[in-house]
């Protein structure tokens, strides 16, 4: 969010991923797709719940507007920040531009709850065989891991247990997947195809008793 400094100037806020080399930041990953009323306050919101989330510290950002993908030491990879790795269009686009690894940083302390953990990284397997990538997550609570771009998992840490990782991450740069080129699109025309057998068999019923 553009927030006011004490010396008048304009700061703009980001959830961000920077890279570092040599003591310099060489890359930055300012978040796409912030999650509404915790990260961004949507502009047509009440504006007393808006004060409400302020007052329990809620912070809010500023939306990206890059499709970073980072390179270094030869690999490029694409950082999505903590609930991106739930959105196939984004993590697919990232690998559109180059991307040959995943690296999701997430922060699902707030939860306080195993299965939640689980759920959110059962996204993460979804990622990594869509686009046939490797997924390597880091998490300050869980669940961190290694996803191969088969889906299998190849090593993780137990949640809300304090740990070091270390494994090695495949990676691949080969031909992109189906998803990869047309994205959701399968599933979209398969969404029709139902409703448009469902609206033909309530028509069919009256004009056969007919």
């Amino acid at each position: 969010q553009k927030v006011r400094t004490a010396e008048g100037d304009e700061r703009v806020d980001y959830n961000a991923a920077l890279l570092y080399e040599g003591g310099e930041i060489v890359q930055t990953y300012r978040k796409l797709h912030l999650v509404p009323f915790t990260e961004r306050y949507p502009e047509w919101g009440p504006r007393f719940l808006h004060d409400l989330l302020e007052d329990f510290e809620t912070h809010f950002w500023e939306r990206g507007d890059e499709w970073t993908v980072f390179d270094a030491g030869g690999v490029r990879f694409s950082t999505p920040i903590c609930f991106e790795d739930t959105f196939g269009y984004l993590n697919r686009e990232f690998v559109n531009r180059g991307a040959q690894v995943i690296v999701n940083m997430t922060n699902d302390a707030w939860s306080k709850s195993v299965p939640a953990e689980m759920q959110h990284f059962a996204m993460a397997v979804f990622r990594a065989t869509e686009n046939r990538r490797s997924v390597v997550r880091a998490a300050n609570s869980g669940i961190t891991a290694i996803v191969e771009p088969s889906g299998r998992i190849t090593a993780m840490l137990e949640p809300f247990v304090e740990g070091t990782l270390v494994g090695d991450v495949p990676v691949f740069d080969e031909a992109r997947t189906l998803y990869s080129r047309a994205g959701d699109w399968l599933g979209v025309a398969l969404t029709a195809a139902a409703f448009l057998l469902i609206a033909g068999a309530l028509l069919w019923r009256p004009l056969r008793k007919r």
